[in-house]
């Protein structure tokens, strides 16, 4: 049953994927083309950080683009040649860990959306579930497995949950959004 979950997220991914790629004509800027591609790298990420076992430290943007090193490879029966260095930085894309420090106050953001954290919970957390959620916000961003927005009307969708895991590469957090339900 987990398997063919995770089947139907990969398959559901991909479709997004190449719906996404073909609406590309080739003359988009950088800019454009990272604008129009983030989310689904941010949702490659949760899906690995979801549907796998992985150590604390572990280098999620790492997993995406061996995975995606290896689709393309089977897809073309050759070795895919991907940038590494551009496809890291599009995964990295929206993850300033410091972003929010420097505009929100985080907990009165945390409210306005109607998420909790409990009291307890260090200032850094709340910046950084703060900033995830502005970022959904903006995105019009949809939890991985219902296609549900995660932020509607201004508010945390109900039932959503937070993954937070420390980048191994930096001081910062990463926050993954999932519906509880799906996760437990």
């Amino acid at each position: 049953e987990r398997l063919a979950a995770i089947h139907n997220l990969l398959s559901s991914w991909l479709s997004k994927f190449c719906q996404q790629s073909l609406r590309m004509t080739g003359d988009e800027t950088d800019t454009t083309a990272i604008d129009a591609l983030w989310q689904l790298a941010r949702s490659a990420q949760e899906i690995i950080v979801c549907c796998t076992e992985l150590a604390e430290d572990e280098d999620i943007p790492g997993i995406v683009v061996q995975w995606l090193r290896n689709y393309f490879s089977r897809c073309t029966h050759e070795d895919a040649e991907l940038n590494e260095t551009r496809l890291r930085a599009l995964l990295a894309m929206h993850q300033d860990p410091s972003a929010g420090k420097r505009q929100i106050d985080p907990w009165a953001r945390l409210q306005e959306y109607g998420a909790r954290l409990p009291e307890s919970s260090p200032r850094d957390l709340a910046f950084a579930l703060a900033s995830r959620l502005e970022e959904a916000a903006r995105g019009q961003e949809s939890e991985v497995f219902t296609c549900e927005e995660i932020v509607q009307n201004g508010r945390l969708a109900p039932g959503m949950a937070a993954v937070v895991r420390r980048d191994p590469e930096s001081t910062g957090l990463h926050v993954f959004i999932y519906e509880h339900k799906s996760i437990v």
